[in-house]
């Protein structure tokens, strides 16, 4: 659970309609929510990571049951096909 977590932090894939900015946004927000970690290493050029914090942990059931529940909803009022060929997911 704790690593699908964390790609939905690392991954555009999940997400393939969002924008840098965006994005960014939504990752600093969370950052200073305290829900994921932010770690730059000096490098160049500079490579920043994001992980779920022990408080993001926390939340991984209730943000799974979301899904589920969003997916039913989906399912049943017939736009989950259309949803997941818009976003290329499998």
């Amino acid at each position: 659970m704790e690593n699908r977590c964390a790609l939905l932090f690392n991954s555009r894939a999940k997400i393939p309609q969002i924008t840098e900015k965006m994005l960014s946004l939504q990752l600093k927000a969370l950052v200073k929510d305290k829900l994921v970690k932010r770690k730059v290493y000096p490098e160049t050029p500079p490579r920043v990571v994001y992980s779920v914090s022990e408080d993001g942990k926390s939340l991984a059931n209730l943000v799974l049951e979301m899904e589920r529940w969003g997916n039913k909803i989906a399912k049943k009022r017939g736009r989950l096909t259309k949803i997941k060929q818009e976003s290329n997911i499998k």
